[in-house]
């Protein structure tokens, strides 16, 4: 809350209107998270079985419970969730979830898809605006509406464009929130919003289905979920795995707790899928924490080059790699015999990697070649080729 009569934060300047605000808050999340507690077991209780609606209401369940456990605890694993942003993320996902229920208003009317996802965008970009305009956003200087209006649109459009440094200049809440808007603008926010309006509804309607179906590139009503579901948790996996990557390649010395150096990992993961370029490190990959930590700059640079290279060649590493672990657990484990099949990867795939290979090889040598005597001559002589790939 901003309580200084001279600041220019000016939403709340009286200190004891500040205090009833921020317990109404407070009572407001400790509310709704008993009635959705409340809720979610009388579901249970009553049905007898779980469906899609209610895993979803689980995992908010959870969620409230780990941000409420922080704020009861002293563990010292558990002080990043007691921040009072954690409180407002568990308003907002009750709040999303009530608002994904409704079945994203979508039997109400229709609109042309390729308008609606014009629409989609620049309603997204627009509150992400009013989300960075927030007092709570920024540390040292608030941002005015032009600034954060290109923040916003930088996030979305994913092209890392800034005009303050996230590292210094931004709170945790202002780093989620482009953290937020990079993993919505970079899957598209038709698809997020088809994703959540399906996992916390249980289904969609046959209107649904049909707008979602001309959205996707589907004609077929029955795959149209499931190529949904696929796009949404293929990301989600290889970016959590190159979340995992980048926590056991940093220094656990570089952060006050387990919760900052999970979420600066979940951050640039995110950014390296997406191509967006953010980063909550001050100076970027030039700083001195970092700029010598060859692992992580190339966990970076194959989390860049996967997202880089599109879902459709994502996804066929992913069966690919199914495939092989099914057949090695049938073989080992199972006892059976595994037939390989003929084709694991399609000429598309095949074509998208081998131009890759081609301009990484070619780049990373011009770099090699041109920066040696140059950039490349603070760097270790065994490491200089992995400076150039990443650069290159």
């Amino acid at each position: 809350m901003c309580v200084d009569s001279h600041s220019s934060c000016s939403y709340i300047t009286d200190p004891v209107m500040a205090g009833y605000t921020k317990r109404a808050i407070y009572c407001m999340f400790y509310g709704v998270s008993l009635l959705e507690v409340l809720r979610t077991g009388s579901y249970l209780y009553a049905s007898r079985k779980i469906n899609v609606s209610q895993y979803s209401g689980l995992a908010v369940v959870a969620i409230l419970f780990l941000i409420i456990l922080a704020r009861l605890s002293s563990s010292p694993w558990l002080d990043y969730f007691a921040r009072d942003e954690w409180m407002y993320f568990g308003i907002g996902v009750i709040f999303l979830s009530e608002l994904s229920k409704s079945t994203l208003f979508f039997d109400n009317f229709y609109f042309n898809p390729t308008i609606l996802f014009v629409i989609s965008f620049i309603g997204l970009i627009l509150v992400g605006t009013l989300l960075l305009m927030l007092p709570r956003t920024s540390l040292v200087a608030p941002l005015g509406f032009v600034d954060a209006l290109f923040m916003s649109t930088s996030a979305v459009c994913i092209t890392g464009l800034t005009v303050t440094d996230i590292s210094t200049n931004f709170s945790l809440f202002g780093q989620t929130v482009i953290l937020i808007l990079m993993q919505v603008g970079g899957l598209g926010i038709m698809t997020f919003t088809g994703f959540f309006g399906y996992f916390f509804s249980g289904g969609f309607s046959y209107k649904n289905q049909l707008m979602f179906g001309e959205i996707l590139g589907q004609n077929k009503l029955n795959s149209v979920i499931n190529t949904l579901l696929t796009i949404i948790s293929i990301t989600l996996l290889f970016e959590l795995i190159g979340a995992a990557f980048i926590f056991f390649s940093v220094k656990e010395s570089l952060f006050d707790n387990v919760g900052e150096r999970v979420f600066f990992s979940i951050f640039h993961s995110v950014s390296s899928f997406c191509n967006a370029g953010f980063t909550t490190m001050s100076g970027g990959i030039s700083n001195e924490a970092f700029r010598f930590n060859y692992s992580f700059q190339m966990v970076l640079a194959f989390i860049f080059i996967l997202g880089g290279m599109g879902f459709g060649t994502v996804y066929n590493f992913y069966t690919y790699i199914r495939t092989q672990v099914q057949g090695l657990i049938k073989a080992v484990i199972q006892k059976k015999h595994f037939v390989h099949k003929a084709q694991s990867f399609s000429f598309n795939t095949k074509f998208i990697v081998l131009c890759n290979v081609v301009v990484m090889v070619l780049a990373t040598i011009s770099y090699y070649l041109m920066e040696q005597r140059h950039s490349l001559m603070q760097e270790g002589n065994s490491w200089r080729m992995d400076n150039s790939l990443f650069y290159g």
